[in-house]
C-alpha cells in the first residue's frame, strides 16, 4: 500500500506541483502512519493509571522531565525547579483574577476553570468531563454518591479519608484530575 501511495505521489506531484497542492497533501509520507498519541509514549510524563501527565497536571513529573512547554507555563505561574519539585502551591489568585497569560499557562498545565477553584466540588455528575468521571469513579464515587457528597459529608468514599502518602500511585494521579495537590491535600 505504501508503493502505491508513494507512486500516486509522484506522479501526482510531479504533473501538478509540489507540497502545495492538495493531492500532494494527501499522499505525502507523513499520513501513511499515524503518529501516536502523547499520552502513549513511554517515560515519565505518560499514562498513569490510564491518565495523561496533563490531566493530572503535571503535578508527578520532576521539573526536569517537563515538557518544555510545560515548563514555560510553570514559569508564567512563578515555578521555578526547586518549588515544582517541592509540591509548593504558588498561585493562590483565584481563576478569574489570573492575567490572561497565566490562565493561558495554567490551561497548559491542564487546569480548567473548575478544577482550579473548586476540583468540581461545586459540580454535578452529568456535568463532569469523561477523564475527571473516570478519576472519580477509581476513587470510589459514582453518579449518586457524587452528587450526594455536596449535602451530606457522610457520603463520601474511604478513600477520601486516607492522607496523601497512604494513597497507591494511581489515586494520586486521580486526585490530581480533580485539580487536588499534594499541598492541598495535606493542609
Amino acid at each position: 500500500m505504501a508503493f502505491f501511495l508513494m507512486n500516486a505521489h509522484n506522479i501526482i506531484s510531479s504533473c501538478c506541483g509540489g507540497a502545495g497542492n492538495v493531492f500532494a497533501k494527501i499522499f505525502s509520507e507523513e499520513d501513511d502512519v499515524p503518529a501516536a498519541p502523547a499520552s502513549n509514549q513511554p517515560g515519565p510524563v505518560g499514562l498513569v493509571g490510564g491518565f495523561t501527565a496533563r490531566e493530572a497536571k503535571y503535578e508527578d513529573v520532576q521539573w526536569s522531565k517537563l515538557p518544555a512547554k510545560a515548563r514555560r507555563a510553570a514559569s508564567t505561574l512563578g515555578y521555578d525547579e526547586a518549588s515544582w519539585n517541592g509540591n509548593e502551591w504558588r498561585c493562590d489568585e483565584a481563576w478569574g483574577d489570573l492575567s490572561a497569560e497565566q490562565r493561558g499557562a495554567a490551561e497548559a498545565l491542564g487546569w480548567t476553570e473548575r478544577a482550579w477553584e473548586d476540583q468540581y466540588e461545586e459540580c454535578e455528575w452529568k456535568d463532569l468531563p469523561a477523564n475527571v468521571k473516570r478519576a472519580c469513579r477509581r476513587l470510589g464515587y459514582d453518579a449518586s454518591t457524587w452528587d450526594e457528597t455536596e449535602e451530606d459529608d457522610d457520603k463520601y468514599p474511604s478513600t477520601m479519608e486516607k492522607e496523601w502518602s497512604d494513597f497507591t500511585k494511581e489515586e494520586q494521579r486521580c486526585m490530581n484530575v480533580l485539580g487536588y495537590t499534594q499541598q492541598m491535600w495535606e493542609d
